[in-house]
């Protein structure tokens, strides 16, 4: 009894002797400061974008590709195929558009289900900037566009006469719809200027086409910027594609935001690209699930182009799912200029003169 008690006095003074000894002030845990998550990045006019160069280090290993598995075969369901013909960045130069205007007329003579849409950025740094649009609207309005979205460039940054964005002569010339679903005045859209159109082809599917520029103008502070709200493409253009599933078969997003941006969409079948003047010869593929979504542009400026996409979808399930895709650019080598076109380019180059 004895043993155990002295056994029990000894615990408590050892006990006693490290407390008391013990300097050290009790460790407070202090949050480190979250890591806040930029939802896009964004790449100026001057700041061209410029691939990693990636450094390859020692001989690589021989492997053996497990085999691919074979395709599904979709050749039991209904099918439908479109293709996309789109331009974006002209910036003024109209070269090579007359050969685009031949081209475009002879795919739409060889097959149904075409639509045309340029991703903006249509006049401003060109030779015909002083027109603000007319030229290339002109131009657009006789190549038969189905769709244009505004770029960044289309926006005002000291032009007090365009403040208001409703009178600009884009918006008053064009003979097509103009798409911006980010971007409100007042919470209401501008006069002219739509969130998306929805496009019946054959045998009746309904296509929507939904547009979001660039923040440009809002990151940057423009002047008209104060009276007009730009959202985050990228929430946008989720939220319409969820709205029109509702009433349309297939959703597609027309975009002046950029790769960084468009990378991060989500909930459409296809993305028609613009802005960072992408040469992308064949599609950026972006996984949505076990969904593939292709991404496209056609370079800018003084080096763009005409960009075909094919897309191909399957009636599944009561849905048409995308199963195949087929992206490139095409070459205007050999390929006679159209007249019209090239008359109504040399119109307005004489007026400045």
């Amino acid at each position: 009894m004895k043993r155990k008690f002295f056994a029990v006095l000894f615990c408590l003074f050892i006990f006693a002797v490290a407390v008391g000894c013990s300097t050290n002030e009790p460790e407070i845990y202090e949050p480190t400061e979250p890591t806040v998550f930029e939802p896009y990045e964004i790449i100026t006019e001057d700041e061209p974008y410029e691939p990693e160069e990636i450094e390859e280090i020692g001989e690589p290993e021989e492997t053996v590709e497990p085999e691919e598995p074979a395709p599904p075969d979709f050749s039991a369901y209904p099918q439908f195929h479109m293709t996309i013909l789109h331009t974006n960045d002209w910036h003024g130069i109209m070269d090579n558009v007359p050969m685009y205007a031949t081209l475009v007329r002879e795919i739409r003579a060889e097959r149904e289900n075409v639509l045309l849409l340029d991703g903006g950025d249509i006049y401003r740094r060109g030779p015909l900037e002083s027109l603000q649009g007319a030229a290339e609207i002109a131009v657009m309005n006789a190549m038969g566009y189905d769709a244009l979205v505004l770029g960044n460039n289309e926006f005002p940054r000291t032009d007090e006469y365009l403040l208001n964005i409703a009178d600009h002569i884009i918006l008053q010339l064009a003979e097509f719809p103009i798409l911006t679903a980010n971007m409100t005045l007042n919470g209401e859209y501008v006069v002219g200027v739509d969130p998306y159109i929805i496009v019946t082809m054959q045998p009746d599917i309904e296509i929507a086409i939904i547009g979001v520029t660039s923040p440009k103008p809002w990151d940057r502070n423009f002047e008209f910027t104060e009276r007009y709200l730009f959202e985050c493409p990228i929430a946008v253009v989720a939220r319409y594609a969820e709205k029109t599933s509702e009433y349309t078969d297939i959703q597609i997003a027309l975009s002046h935001a950029g790769v960084p941006i468009e990378r991060q969409m989500r909930g459409v079948s296809a993305i028609i690209g613009a802005d960072d003047h992408r040469i992308l010869r064949e599609p950026i593929v972006i996984y949505d699930g076990d969904q593939r979504i292709p991404l496209v542009q056609a370079g800018g400026e003084r080096t763009h182009y005409l960009g075909q996409l094919d897309l191909y979808y399957a009636y599944i399930d009561g849905e048409w799912i995308l199963f195949d895709f087929y992206g490139r650019l095409l070459s205007v080598e050999g390929v006679e200029p159209c007249e019209e076109i090239q008359a109504i380019i040399d119109y307005y180059t004489a007026l400045i003169e």
